[in-house]
Order: C-alpha cells, then structure tokens, then sequence
C-alpha cells in the first residue's frame, strides 16, 4: 500500500497542542463545566463547550484512505484551517465543526507529545481501527505469553484486547511489571494490543490510575471500564449520581489522552443495558474521554426487534468500541426461556444490518470478537480448558473468517 510521509516529530507536536480555546464559562451543563475546571486546574487540555457533539478525539484512519486529504507535511497556517474542513476525512486530527479552531497553547505535556506522536506514525501504517478484529483475551486465558500472542496470530486475529483484571492475563497491582513485557510480546507476533479490558468503575477504582496510565505509555489509549448497578432508590436519584463519578473519571482519562469504554451488558439492574440511561448520564462529558464499548448482542437481547436500532442511533459520538457475538431464545432445562450463545452468523443478532449502521455512523474505534458458546471453558475464560486446543481455535476461526466477511460487504 501506498502511504505519505510519516510526520516529523516537530509536526506531531504542533498537532498535539492544548486546545486552551475553551473556557470553563463557556460550559452550560454543571457536569462539563465541573471537568473543565478540574482539568484548567491540572493545566490539562479543556474540551470544546458541547465536545459531547462534536467529538473531539483522535482516530487513527490511514492517511491512504483519504486521497483527498493533504500529507501532513503539507499542513502550515492553511493546514489548521484545513482540519476544520477535512475533519473526519483526515483521520488523524481533533475534530472540530468549522469555526471552532484551536489556538496554539504556549506548551504541551512531555505525555502529550509521546502519545501523539506515536498514534501519528502508527497511523502511516495501519488500516482503521473499525476494520481489524482483536480477540477478547479472556477466551484465551489458558495461553500466556508468548503462546498467547502466537494463538491468537494463528487463529487469524489482527489485535488483542488484553483483560487487565483480576483473574485475567494481568493483575492490577502488578500492571506497571507486567503489562509492557506482554505487550512487546505481542506487537513481536505483528499484533496490535487495540486496548485493555479492566475492571474500573470509577476514578476510586484501586489501581485505576496505574492501568490507565500505564496503558497510555504504552500507546493504548482505549480501555474497557463498567460495572453500574442500581438499587432501590428512586432511578432518576442515582442516575444524577452517577454523573459526577463519569466526570472524574474523564479528568483522570484527560491526563492521559485515554478514552473509557463503558461495556453494554443485558440483564436487570444493570446501567447500561438499555443504552439510554447511559445517554442520560454521559451528557455534558467529552466522549474522548468517557465513551460505550457497544456489544451488539446484549442490546440485541435487550430489544431485538427495533431496540438494537434505537439503542445505537442514541450512543451517537459516544459510540468507541464494539463487541461482537451472536445469541437465540432458547428454553433452559426448566422450561424458561433463556438467551443461548451461539456461533456467529447462527443466530438472532443482524450483524450486517448493525455493522452497515456502524460504518454509517463513521465509527473508528476498537473491534472485539467474543466467545460465550460453550468452548471447552475458553468462552468463561478458564485456565485449563476440556476440549483439544485445536478445536477451540478452528471454531474460533469459522467465527472470524464469519465476521470478517461481513465487515468486507459493509465497507469497513
């Protein structure tokens, strides 16, 4: 493939400036001026008033994908005037809707400038993110190491995404030993380590700081984060307190250039599974930095006749990750009827339909592959699984070569 010049370091520096255009009063909703406050404080960069439309973030779409998008070394004053216009067909860049232009803040974070710099000379030579599929590393808990990154580069997978969790490839507390050395490992087999799946709920998390900074050195700015449940309280009552913990966590995210992925799952009393309470409580946040890993099975299970279709219309700009699986009714032993997991394509979930709305939608953010069906204990993530390895990874193939084919007739 055909790419432009990978940009100088100097270039990438003036790309990861701070966006100091914006200003704490002008931000109409208390949850987004409360951030903007917390972060001028921390001499951090400020999202735009109203980020939440206008999503400012990066993407890392190839450079060869946009023909008509000029090199970045082409970009000088007119090239900053250029980014409002091109936006999302440039790829690269924060975008921003047209009269809305940063303004070169004086100095940028030491951070800033690694992480910039490293997502603008990987992006010369990556397709998107929305095209290459990670397995969900808690399907190959019974592989460390280097056995890990070799299955899953055998099994045909461009990415992992690794559980940093306890019980998972990576135990919280040991996250700064531990997470680089799989990592190098990893990218060593030609594999991308797309993002982290964590058990954060919030910037109280125990070792929420050390993942996600640790993560962010390391280049992977997407992490997995969740966990939300109700009570009996009155529902408009917690949701309002929710907001507050959402804002923390995306000051913590800001320092580190990261994006929290709120995982969708079905079931009662769980925030999230019907989509809209996470719409209620992530308005005024910068989906930059607070987002939703949206699994399209579980909203399936949660509406499978036009719900699915709402509850992915409604994520909007906050639509960062996807996780893909299939499911049917079924009745359990005792006659209830019950969701059943089952291979890709045999099952309820419309994956082309939800893939050509993902496309749609100008999605570029981490593809997760899940396996819940009964695999020998790979799909419940076991140590020792009870069916030959092989026949774990040949399912695992039929799944993806499924998802792989579906993806090409979207377009992605």
């Amino acid at each position: 493939m055909n790419f432009r010049a990978r940009p100088s370091s100097k270039q990438a520096a003036e790309i990861a400036v701070k966006f100091n255009h914006a200003r704490v009063e002008d931000a109409e909703d208390p949850a987004e001026r409360s951030i903007n406050a917390a972060q001028l404080d921390a001499d951090l960069p400020l999202p735009a008033a109203g980020a939440a439309s206008r999503q400012l973030h990066f993407v890392a779409a190839p450079i060869a994908q946009r023909s008509a998008a000029p090199a970045i070394g082409q970009l000088g004053t007119a090239g900053h005037a250029g980014l409002a216009l091109e936006g999302k067909r440039f790829g690269l860049l924060p975008r921003y809707s047209r009269g809305e232009m940063p303004t070169l803040g004086p100095s940028i974070s030491r951070r800033g400038l690694l992480v910039g710099t490293a997502m603008l000379a990987r992006a010369a030579d990556e397709t998107r993110l929305a095209s290459k599929v990670a397995i969900f590393s808690k399907h190959l808990q019974f592989l460390q190491g280097e056995a890990l990154a070799r299955g899953a580069a055998e099994i045909g997978f461009d990415a992992i995404d690794i559980t940093v969790r306890n019980g998972g490839h990576i135990a919280p507390d040991k996250v700064r030993q531990t997470l680089p050395a799989l990592v190098k490992i990893i990218r060593a087999q030609g594999l991308e380590v797309s993002m982290i799946t964590t058990d954060i709920v919030d910037a109280d998390t125990p070792f929420a700081e050390d993942m996600v900074a640790t993560a962010a050195d390391l280049g992977i700015l997407h992490y997995r984060f969740g966990g939300f449940k109700y009570t009996a309280d009155p529902y408009p009552r917690q949701l309002a307190a929710f907001r507050p913990r959402l804002a923390r966590l995306a000051v913590l995210n800001a320092k580190y250039h990261s994006c929290a992925m709120y995982h969708t799952h079905s079931g009662a009393g769980l925030v999230g599974a019907s989509i809209w309470d996470l719409h209620t409580i992530m308005q005024g946040i910068d989906p930059a930095q607070v987002g939703v890993n949206f699994d399209i099975a579980h909203a399936t299970i949660e509406g499978g006749l036009g719900g699915w279709i709402n509850s992915l219309k409604i994520t909007g700009p906050y639509l960062r990750g996807i996780a893909v699986k299939d499911f049917a009714w079924a009745k359990d032993a005792k006659g209830s009827w019950q969701p059943q997991w089952r291979p890709l394509g045999e099952g309820m979930v419309h994956v082309a339909e939800f893939l050509q709305m993902v496309k749609a939608a100008g999605f570029h953010g981490p593809l997760q592959q899940h396996f819940e069906y009964s695999l020998g204990g790979a799909n419940d993530g076991k140590a020792d699984i009870t069916i030959p390895q092989a026949e774990v990874f040949a399912a695992m193939k039929r799944d993806l070569t499924t998802l792989r084919g579906q993806l090409i007739r979207a377009g992605l």
